[in-house]
């Protein structure tokens, strides 16, 4: 049987975030058809109790190796690093280099390559390839999640200061000479959406690069739970472009929903340990990460994912079809998904529109629930894991043939 080896520079479990999603569910339709293994690496002792809830979860996935980086988070390493690879980044050489490429990792990979011979190495991120060392008849594919140089344009485009401008500028130039750098060295690159793949195509020239949808499990939608006044942002706040998209929710879109409908308040579920600058009011209420999803969802009228910078594919908008919300997104939000507006989602890239849409779903619960039944049908269709597989494996069983 075809053998998998997954190099993951993060542990993808629980998959509860946009890279664990990725990853995860990846290697669970790859096992349905091939023999899969992981190396990891565990920065805390959170990540290595996260290893053995994984190895309980799937236990098809075998070996699993994981290294100890705990070094890597002490206060002294902490302040090195913060120093240090700012310094080496402006010359060249990004951090994610330095932090995720480790002697024990690189180490990890040349041991169960040589004990597992697997037919196929697949890196999770650009900067996994420098774990990984060639050897002779193994491909490497670099599995890129999205493209980083293009969340750092992207987040350019919203900064005003100039010297912040010229640091992020930088930085991009950097990590795209290097990201190209890593796909011009593997044997296939594959990206979550189309667009994202002919941008690589006009780059790599004649490397080879596949489009591998991201999947998630679309579980069952909770049922007779009402809808209300309730606008919900899902996402992790210490990921940029969320805390950018909700400061834009709270201070743009928000106001104009509150002058039309007085008693709406804003939930905002996700990760939020040790974020600052927050926007705090009386309307909006923190509920922090909710490993039940449905409880989330209890009274909301409407759901608004008001990207502004990223890349990749948005996991919250996967998310939010799936539990059945009536969706308010921007363009950047959908980016690359099959999903049809005013059929799926409402569409929105300005704050006047995103309050016109959020009101007119608050204003008419019957709408809201119908627009989320369509998308909740759309997501399953198109997302869910079971029902993505064979095209996903498809690609494989091409990719492993030339």
């Amino acid at each position: 049987m075809t053998r998998i080896l997954i190099v993951s520079p993060f542990v993808p479990f629980p998959p509860d975030r946009g890279h664990r999603v990725r990853t995860f569910w990846l290697m669970r339709q790859l096992a349905l058809q091939y023999r899969v293994a992981l190396v990891t690496q565990c920065f805390d002792a959170g990540e290595r109790r996260a290893v053995a809830d994984l190895q309980r979860a799937f236990p098809a996935l075998d070996p699993v190796v994981a290294v100890d980086s705990f070094a890597h988070r002490t206060r002294l390493h902490r302040l090195a690093y913060a120093a240090g690879t700012r310094i080496v980044a402006l010359g060249g050489l990004p951090r994610e280099r330095i932090y995720h490429s480790s002697p024990a990792m690189q180490r990890a990979v040349d041991r169960v390559m040589a004990e597992w011979l697997p037919s196929l190495v697949q890196g999770e991120y650009w900067f996994s390839r420098w774990t990984i060392r060639p050897r002779a008849g193994v491909p490497v594919w670099i599995d890129s999640h999205d493209l980083h140089w293009l969340r750092l344009q992207r987040e350019l485009a919203t900064q005003a200061h100039p010297w912040r401008r010229w640091i992020l500028r930088r930085r991009a130039q950097v990590i795209q000479a290097n990201e190209l750098a890593a796909y011009r060295s593997a044997g296939r690159v594959l990206t979550v959406h189309e667009v994202e793949s002919e941008r690589l195509r006009s780059c790599l020239g004649a490397v080879p690069v596949s489009t591998v949808p991201i999947a998630c499990e679309v579980l069952p939608a909770p049922s007779g739970v009402p809808l209300g006044k309730t606008v919900l942002f899902l996402g992790a706040l210490d990921y940029l472009p969320n805390r950018d998209a909700l400061l834009f929710l709270a201070r743009e879109i928000m106001p104009g929903v509150r002058l039309a409908v007085p008693s709406s308040a804003l939930r905002v579920v996700g990760h939020r340990a040790g974020v600052r600058g927050l926007p705090v009011d009386q309307w909006i209420h923190y509920a922090g990460h909710m490993p039940d999803l449905a409880v989330a969802a209890e009274g909301v009228g409407a759901a608004v994912a008001p990207l502004r910078m990223g890349a990749g594919t948005s996991v919250k908008v996967l998310t939010l079809l799936s539990l059945g919300m009536p969706l308010v997104a921007s363009s950047r939000a959908v980016e690359g998904l099959a999903l049809l507006e005013g059929q799926h989602y409402l569409r929105a890239d300005d704050a006047a529109s995103a309050s016109r849409a959020v009101i007119s779903l608050l204003a008419n619960p019957q709408a809201g629930r119908e627009l989320g039944c369509r998308g909740r049908e759309a997501a399953l269709r198109l997302f869910d894991w079971r029902q993505t597989a064979p095209e996903v494996l498809r690609t494989y069983e091409e990719g492993l043939r030339s």
